[in-house]
């Protein structure tokens, strides 16, 4: 059990990382270079920025086998999903229907990448570092 606490310990920071990245999204991206561009680009910054917390962190787990980098990468994945959707419907009152627009990759919304991303990274990243 000891090791989901630390997990989501990680996670949350992967959170705030992805908080301070739509902010960026907002406030730089945006305004330089429109929705159309900003939107997938800060997709892959924030793929990119739950690689490097990963590979930073991933070590604190402290796992010895393949399986539970699998189950972390689910648990970050279901949190995630977890957090969008009861973010958007229970604190922001969104409908559901536009909660599901971040999946939608013809918008540009990346989000689905991120998402898999969050969820194969402990993995990955364990399987790079020579972890398993």
């Amino acid at each position: 059990m000891k090791i989901y606490i630390k997990a989501a310990i990680i996670w949350c920071l992967i959170v705030l990382m992805a908080i301070l990245n739509g902010a960026f999204r907002e406030s730089i991206l945006n305004p330089v270079f429109g929705d159309k561009i900003a939107l997938p680009l800060s997709g892959l910054i924030l793929s990119v920025i739950i690689i490097v917390i990963s590979y930073l962190l991933i070590n604190w787990l402290k796992a010895t086998d393949p399986q539970t980098y699998l189950k972390v990468g689910l648990f970050w994945g279901s949190l995630t999903i977890g957090f969008e959707y009861g973010l958007g419907y229970f604190v922001l009152h969104q409908p559901l229907d536009d909660i599901h627009q971040v999946f939608n990759l013809q918008q540009g919304n990346l989000f689905a990448l991120a998402l898999l991303t969050s969820t194969i990274s402990p993995w990955l990243v364990a399987k790079i570092k020579h972890l398993i």
